[in-house]
């Protein structure tokens, strides 16, 4: 009885911690999903249906022949807008249904504000930083006929993704000879964990007992330093301010409007969660800058470029909404559906000066 009512307590309310650690030990991806590049590393394979299993659920990932998320795209009708969103996992939005996307949302809120057909298309990747971004953008412009393009900057990874994507390029013509190798992954843990939230609490909580026996841990824990640390993150902006600058600079090559969209990890939305989060990786919850990130890369974005970040957005709403998930980092559908909400306003205007 005492484990039941664990559970049902478990469904309603959730003690804030790190507990998205489970869906980097947990997650599964069918590997006909990714092909190997020489430039972007990795792209999604085109043309394919695969799946992806995680705690928070089982969902199916559709590509078109460009290797986009969604259908086969059709003639351009005469007057349609088409906007390309850029980004990593948080525009590909594995987390949620094709059509609960923030970039599909987002084309039918510009639709309605614009009075006009407006696709936005889902361009994400996982893993990928502003320079794999930059580079779909030249791939994609001419191909799709796009007239703008949406490039969603994730504060919770993007300056460390801008740093590696160098290194990782050289690893791939010097591969290590004993690269480090995570813990299996074990189905059953994971389906369990779909049913039983205290099953799920468990797991993230023994393993966030000890990151350092997890390299992918590890990540988390980097990637969290610049918000308590201002030398990493002085150290991490060289790169993307020179990657920011070479989007701006494909963006005029390829004539399209562009507009950067800073987009918040869960803990500096869900306050709450700050400080557990924090603790669980060895870092002073007291030390932390929540909006010092997000103020350097506005900075560093280049002049005449327009900035959105939706920080502070989202946490005047994050008290009556869960825009993120419990067991993954990602948005929920709440969190598709408010960040669609704040970005289609300022969207709208910079097309309708556009198609004006």
């Amino acid at each position: 009885m005492g484990l039941a009512l664990a559970e049902m307590g478990l469904h309603v309310w959730s003690p804030p911690g790190a507990h998205f650690v489970l869906d980097a030990t947990t997650s599964a991806f069918d590997p006909a999903m990714f092909q190997e590049d020489p430039v972007l590393l990795q792209r999604l394979t085109p043309s394919t249906t695969t799946t992806v299993r995680s705690v928070e659920g089982t969902r199916t990932l559709r590509t078109n022949a460009l290797g986009l998320r969604g259908p086969e795209l059709e003639e351009k009708e005469a007057g349609a807008v088409r906007v390309l969103a850029l980004g990593d996992s948080f525009t590909l939005g594995l987390q949620v249904d094709e059509d609960a996307t923030w970039s599909a949302l987002l084309g039918t809120r510009l639709g309605a504000a614009l009075d006009k057909r407006v696709e936005v298309l889902n361009a994400g990747m996982v893993g990928y930083g502003t320079r794999q971004a930059t580079h779909r953008l030249s791939e994609l412009a001419e191909t799709t006929e796009a007239d703008a393009a949406i490039l969603l900057f994730y504060l919770g990874n993007d300056l460390r993704d801008n740093i590696r994507y160098p290194l990782l390029k050289q690893a791939r013509k010097r591969p290590p000879e004993n690269p480090p190798q995570p813990p299996p992954t074990r189905d059953w843990q994971r389906s369990l964990a779909q049913v039983s939230r205290l099953v799920a609490h468990t797991l993230a909580w023994a393993q966030t007992r000890d990151v350092s026996a997890d390299f992918r841990l590890l990540e988390y824990r980097d990637e969290m330093a610049p918000f308590v640390d201002p030398a990493k993150l002085q150290g991490q902006l060289p790169l993307t301010t020179t990657a920011l600058r070479n989007f701006a600079r494909a963006c005029k090559d390829t004539g399209i409007v562009c507009m950067l969209v800073l987009a918040p990890p869960a803990y500096a939305v869900h306050t709450d969660r700050l400080g557990p989060t924090f603790r669980a990786f060895g870092l002073d919850p007291a030390a932390v800058k929540l909006d010092a990130p997000a103020q350097a890369v506005t900075a560093a974005a280049p002049v005449g470029m327009p900035v959105l970040d939706l920080s502070a957005s989202m946490r005047t709403v994050a008290a009556q909404r869960q825009l993120y998930l419990i067991f993954d980092p990602h948005w929920s559908r709440e969190g598709h559906a408010v960040a669609a909400e704040i970005m289609a306003p300022p969207i709208a205007k910079m097309l309708q000066e556009r198609v004006r």
